[in-house]
């Protein structure tokens, strides 16, 4: 039962993690009032929208102050997809909404294959909604 519990908490952060938008365009943009922050800037390329917001920030080993830049990555529903940090023309990606899902996608499979009921798992996966029914299904978890 307890290997149960474990697979309805991964799953419910799963969904969770799915219903959040993260951090919206709106509240980036309302930084320009921080006076911290120098520049915030957005556009919309076809079905993406893209933020930017621009900071001094003191260097680590020089304490130098070096202009950083975040990048934000929104697809048309405005779901934070990605974020990449830019600081002395280095790009690095800090988060992504994919990368994320995988990872959490990875527990519920590890978690599903420890399960000896079949029945169980697609218990489990027949009440999940269809897009992840679709994505443990590419997984190779298959529901009969």
């Amino acid at each position: 039962m307890e290997l149960n519990n474990l697979i309805k908490e991964k799953v419910d952060k799963l969904i969770k993690f799915r219903l959040n938008q993260g951090v919206t365009p709106v509240e980036l943009m309302s930084n320009i009032y921080n006076e911290d922050y120098i520049e915030v800037k957005a556009k919309r390329h076809f079905d993406q929208f893209f933020c930017n917001v621009s900071f001094y920030d003191c260097d680590f080993f020089t304490d130098k102050k070096v202009r950083v830049e975040y990048k934000y990555t929104y697809d048309n529903n405005f779901y934070l997809q990605k974020i990449v940090s830019v600081k002395n023309r280095n790009e690095q990606i800090i988060w992504s909404r994919s990368e994320e899902e995988t990872k959490l996608l990875n527990d519920i499979i590890d978690a599903f294959s420890r399960v000896d009921n079949k029945e169980t798992v697609n218990f489990f996966i027949k009440n999940l909604p269809d897009d992840l029914q679709e994505l443990l299904q590419n997984h190779s978890i298959m529901v009969s």
